[in-house]
Formats: structure tokens, C-alpha cells, sequence
């Protein structure tokens, strides 16, 4: 089957052929439309708390609760911000894959079929593909 909708670059060859092409194309892409993100290596992650500095914070939490449930407030703040978060990171990584995805040859998008990270895709790609010129 082929695809139906006019691609925006050539999709990429099962041989590799023009692959450093293709990583211009779809980066070039993925910028424009700012989900670049999906497919960078994640930064480091932040520091987690210490047993020394975690009690400081709790202390410091339990001075600004005014009331009994603004500390149930915040928590419930905080969770809908990092569901909101959560969504907005899958529909990304959706968009880059479905990018990625459409501009590849048919025998790779089916070897490709269940890839659902596009970070994961993008280095299985230039793990067999980045030598080829």
C-alpha cells in the first residue's frame, strides 16, 4: 500500500541511500513544527533531594500550608500539571514518530511497525544507517 497523502521529503530507502538527507529533512521538520524535543537526547536528570535537604523542604512546606488542605491543594496542582505534561510529551513523541514513520521506505515502516519512541527510532536508524553515504 502507499501512502495516500503527499509527503513533504523523500522518504527514506531501505539501503540507507540518502539517509543524512533524510536526518536534515526530518529534523528540519520536527524544528518547525517544535517537537525537535522528541528525538534529542533527554538532559541529565536533576539532582534528587538528600536525606539532609529533604527535611529542610518538608519543614519548610509545613511553614506555608495557612490552612489544613492547601497541602492536599498543591498536591492535586501538582498532579494535573504533570498529567498536563505527560499528554503534551506523548502527543509529541506521536507527531515525530508519525512524521518519521511516513517518510520511510514500506519494508521499514512495517520492520518499524511497534516503535513508539521516536528518541528509540531515530538512534536505531543511525545505528544502521549512519555510515552509509
Amino acid at each position: 500500500m502507499s501512502n495516500l497523502n503527499k509527503l513533504d521529503f523523500t522518504p527514506l530507502d531501505t539501503t540507507g541511500i540518502g539517509y543524512h538527507k533524510w536526518v536534515r529533512d526530518v529534523r528540519n521538520h520536527l524544528k518547525a513544527k517544535e517537537i525537535i524535543s522528541a528525538i534529542r537526547e533527554p538532559p541529565a536528570a536533576a539532582a534528587a533531594p538528600t536525606a539532609a535537604t529533604a527535611p529542610a523542604a518538608a519543614a519548610s512546606d509545613d511553614a506555608a500550608d495557612a490552612t489544613p488542605c492547601s497541602s492536599a491543594a498543591r498536591a492535586a496542582v501538582a498532579a494535573a500539571v504533570a498529567r498536563a505534561a505527560a499528554e503534551e510529551l506523548e502527543a509529541k513523541n506521536a507527531k515525530a514518530i508519525i512524521l518519521m514513520i511516513r517518510h520511510m521506505d514500506e519494508s521499514l515502516q512495517s520492520e518499524y511497525l511497534n516503535e513508539e519512541d521516536p528518541r528509540k527510532l531515530w538512534v536505531a536508524l543511525e545505528e544502521r544507517f549512519g555510515n552509509v553515504r
